[in-house]
Parts: structure tokens; sequence; C-alpha cells
């Protein structure tokens, strides 16, 4: 093998001693191990750490255990990748885990398409029960979207995909980071998450990364991603993740990653406007310092001119919103 192409696994984790072990001990059974292991405790209060740090793993390949303060999963992902030391980074969260021969089709592929910028496999979904699994069933299949961008004759495992993978990398990502590899470096600098993204940083860095090259599909499940019944509600989902869909897309157009006219810049145009609609709507949810914020981004990027009452409207909806949530907290402070 190649001895150029070496694998460094990075795991973000907080809180996850529970749920650490199966994410390290997938690792343990690969048919080929990665040259080095980073898990990032990103300022956990239980004994995460001194778990991770008890790990078999720690005795099997280059392992680092990193502590740092609290600051979201992009920061501890980028402390993973400013100090690995391998050509490519495999991503793995915390409560996901890697199929046996998840790290062999890596090095494969790599070996294949030495000069793409992501590498990624198909995954599947595991639920915790019945009624998630049920809540989630018209999620869409991302194997089979992926495999929509790849020539259909081509048989092989290895996929490269064509540049139509645009139309649903701005729409909603279908490459899980738990699946993904990339090289730690392209054109001399770090590839490196934007920290001011709580959310939706893996969308901003694969757009990204698309741009600067190819991407080749394993055609294979690589990991298991879980999903659990602690998941947000779609009404706080959406509060919550509203504001960093705008600024993703608004980034695309602001940074002039696409040319004008292109129909990449236009469908993100089309996604901002549907886009700050729903900021609008979740904005009114939560105060009025929000809601008025989401008015000034919604007259910036909306498609269409919005009634002056819809805007007032909303901010009357604010006011209702900011009352009640404090009649909440106040509430639960009784308790």
């Amino acid at each position: 093998m190649n001895q150029d192409i070496t694998i460094s696994v990075v795991i973000p984790t907080f809180n996850a001693s529970g749920l650490l072990k199966r994410s390290l001990d997938s690792i343990q059974r690969q048919t080929i191990l990665p040259a080095e292991v980073i898990v990032v405790d990103d300022g956990s209060v239980d004994n995460t750490y001194d778990f991770a740090q008890s790990h078999p793993i720690a005795n099997l390949v280059n392992f680092k255990l990193l502590k740092k303060e609290n600051g979201g999963q992009a920061t501890a992902r980028n402390l993973g990748i400013l100090t690995a030391t391998s050509k490519y980074i495999a991503l793995l969260d915390q409560d996901d885990e890697f199929h046996v021969n998840h790290i062999e089709n890596l090095l494969n592929a790599a070996k294949l398409y030495p000069n793409t910028t992501l590498i990624f496999g198909a995954v599947e979904r595991v639920f915790d029960s019945d009624e998630l699994a049920a809540s989630e069933s018209k999620l869409p299949n991302f194997r089979l979207i992926a495999q929509s961008h790849c020539e259909p004759t081509d048989k092989s495992k290895f996929k490269v995909l064509n540049k139509t993978l645009f139309q649903d990398l701005i729409k909603g990502n279908f490459i899980n980071p738990s699946s993904s590899m990339f090289p730690r470096t392209l054109a001399g600098k770090i590839v490196l998450f934007d920290e001011s993204l709580r959310y939706l940083e893996d969308r901003d860095l694969f757009v990204r990364l698309a741009i600067a090259g190819d991407f080749v599909f394993v055609d294979d499940i690589g990991c298991s991603i879980y999903r659990t019944g602690m998941n947000f509600s779609n009404k706080k989902k959406g509060i919550i993740h509203a504001p960093y869909f705008v600024k993703v897309l608004a980034g695309f157009i602001d940074q002039n990653l696409f040319a004008n006219d292109s129909f990449e810049r236009n469908l993100i145009l089309d996604q901002l406007s549907s886009k700050v609609d729903d900021l609008l709507y979740f904005a009114s949810h939560k105060d009025i310092k929000t809601t008025v914020s989401a008015i000034k981004t919604h007259r910036k990027w909306t498609a269409k001119k919005m009634p002056i009452y819809i805007y007032t409207k909303r901010l009357l909806y604010s006011i209702f919103s900011t009352f009640r949530n404090s009649d909440e907290i106040l509430n639960e402070k009784l308790k």
C-alpha cells in the first residue's frame, strides 16, 4: 500500500462516556486500522475523558486524546484536524460506528483517485424506537441520491460524482460526516470547518470541497448512524437551524463561489428566498429582537415583495412569544 495514504480519524465528543465505546470499538474492528485516532473532548463534565483514555484502541494506533473548553462540534473537529498528522481526515461522530471495512474502502478509493477532495460511503440509520423510525421514514434515501449523480454505466464500487451534485448539496446535505474523508490540506491550506456555524457546518464545508475538486462515492454502507428519541421537535429544530441555513446560503453568495447567472447561484438564491421565509416564521416564535433581525434579513434576500402588514403581524406575534417564553421560564423556576 502507498505509505503516503494515511488516515486520521477525528471524533468530537461531549458528555458521551456511555456512547463513545461504540464508536471506538468500531475502529478497533476495522479490517485495516487507521494510522491515527484523535478524540477531542469538547468540555465534558462526565467521565468521557477517562473512558477514552482507558480504551484499548489507544494501544493499537497512534492515539491522541485532547480536551478543550466547550465550543461546539466545528471547533472540536478543527482542533482534531490541526493536531492530525495523516494525509486524510476521516470523521466519526461520538454515537455512530464504522462498518468493518470502512477504512479499507476509503484507502482503496484514495489510491484509485488520489486527487479527489472528498470520499464518502453510504450509511444506514438505526432508530431507538418505532415512533422515531416512523417519523423519519419520509427522509430521502441518501444512497440513491449519491448514485443519481454518478454515471449509470459505472458498475464499480467507487464512483466519481458529476457536478449535478450541487443541486442536492445546496438543497440539503446528502453526505453524512461519519461516512466521509477528505485531504487534510488543499492548495497548501488546512481544510477546516467554519467555527461560526453551530449547525450545518458540514454542508458548508462539503460545498466548498465540491468546488475544489471531484467527489468519490463508495457504493457500500460504511457506517451506522444512530438516531435517538432525544432529537428535537420539528418546531424547535426549525428555530435553531433556520438562521444557520440562511447564513450558509448567504455565505455562498457573498463569497462569490459561483458565477453570476449560473445555475448554482440561481438555485442558492431560490433556496435563500425560501429559507428567509422560514427564518421569519420561526424568529417570531422566539422574541422581538430576533424577529427584528429576521425582518432585515428577509428584506435583503426575499425574491418577492412582502406586504408591510406581514412584518407587523410577525412583530406582534413575537411580542406575545416573548411574554409567553418569560412565563414558561418563571414557571420552571417556581417548580
